[in-house]
């Protein structure tokens, strides 16, 4: 809401700040007063710029009316709309951090920004099984149970899950392989279960020998891994060998990725690489393995910022818009090319559903102000946006 005598945001500001005016105290009251709507006006600034003022706790009223005037005046442009603002306190890096659950609001008369409208897909279960032999076998378009010569009865398919059983005799390596666009679940024949994730393979046993349990991973996967006290169960993915006996975790070892990160939710896992020795974590715990450095780093985390995805949606907390469309490109089987790079280290908070239309995430994300998208075909666009 907009008023032509002067500018109510601006005397907002200085009340919340301690240096309001009497003279303009006594008009914004006045003006408060005149009608239930401007009443409501006020309250919903106030309540407004208190959030920007904890957010940026060291501010003084002066410095938080200059950082919040370029908003100010979008709100200006924008008479029919009400929005949230989320600003914070700016470090010498100048990252803006962005809670995207609280961007709601009204956007009426508002045209979308992508320029080029097309059908962007989420993933789906998919996968291709690649036998020993070199044939390769599209799971999805499997029927349950289906018969595999080389296999005959040792495993069931569906077009969620592939299922080898424990009493198979067939001593021979499969590969399942996931495209980007595509996730799969594969329960091994020793019970153990894994969710593998877009752009990633997995190199397995069709039965494990009685002394050890080996994979090799390309990519990300989620493990639960069947307790077996006397018979250790090893991941090898990237440049780490983890060893376990019965736990829960997750792996990110992608190689264009800089570093293999294992995360991990229950039990506890042994792990080894070239430069790093030897080390165990315990669950919350994240270990880092940069294989450019051979530097490795274990820190405690929020396990569920790296293991939601299989879970069905995505969760972010301060995470660069980077990181988030390399995520968002594997699924939704799309490139992302930036105008400006600086646009990588915007940084994001918020979860999105997995299964949504890619077009309605990126429309939460430029609810921002910060950055705008074009979708080209299978290409996402990134610029800055400006109106």
């Amino acid at each position: 809401m907009a008023n032509t005598e002067f500018d109510v945001d601006e005397k907002i500001l200085h009340m919340l700040g301690g240096d309001c005016d009497p003279s303009d105290k006594a008009l914004l009251d006045e003006w408060i007063r005149s009608s239930v709507e401007r009443e409501h006006y006020f309250r919903e600034r106030m309540r407004e710029f208190r959030k920007i003022k904890l957010i940026s706790g060291i501010l003084k009223a002066e410095e938080m009316k200059q950082r919040v005037s370029i908003k100010l005046k979008k709100i200006e442009r924008r008479r029919n709309m009400l929005r949230y603002l989320y600003i914070s306190a700016v470090a010498v890096s100048i990252l803006v951090f962005v809670e995207i659950w609280m961007l709601q609001y009204k956007t009426t008369n508002r045209l979308p920004r992508q320029e080029t409208i097309v059908s962007v897909k989420p993933g789906m279960p998919k996968a291709y099984l690649k036998l020993e032999g070199g044939e390769v076998v599209d799971l999805l378009t499997q029927a349950k149970n289906a018969y595999i010569p080389e296999l005959s009865a040792t495993l069931n398919v569906d077009s969620n899950m592939l299922k080898y059983h424990e009493d198979s005799l067939i001593s021979a390596f499969h590969e399942l392989i996931v495209p980007r666009g595509g996730e799969y679940s594969l329960e091994l024949s020793d019970g153990t279960k894994v969710h593998v994730n877009a752009g990633s393979k997995l190199l397995y046993p069709v039965n494990f020998n009685k002394n050890q349990r080996e994979v090799f991973l390309s990519g990300e996967a989620y493990f639960e891994v069947k307790h077996m006290e006397e018979v250790p169960f090893v991941v090898h993915a990237g440049e780490t060998d983890i060893q376990v006996l019965g736990t829960s975790f997750n792996v990110n070892a992608y190689v264009e990725n800089f570093c293999d990160v294992i995360t991990l939710e229950e039990g506890c896992v042994q792990i080894a690489t070239k430069g790093g020795g030897i080390r165990r974590i315990v669950p919350g715990q994240q270990y880092s393995y940069d294989k450019k450095t051979q530097q490795v780093d274990v820190e405690n985390v929020d396990t569920e910022l790296f293991t939601s995805w299989r879970n069905g949606y995505y969760y972010f907390n301060r995470m660069p818009l980077e990181t988030i469309l390399n995520t968002l490109s594997l699924w939704y089987n799309v490139d992302v090319e930036y105008e400006d790079t600086t646009l990588k280290y915007v940084c994001f908070s918020g979860k999105l559903k997995r299964f949504e239309n890619i077009q309605h995430l990126l429309e939460k994300f430029e609810r921002t102000e910060n950055v705008g998208f074009v979708l080209k075909g299978e290409k996402i666009i990134v610029k800055k946006y400006r109106e």
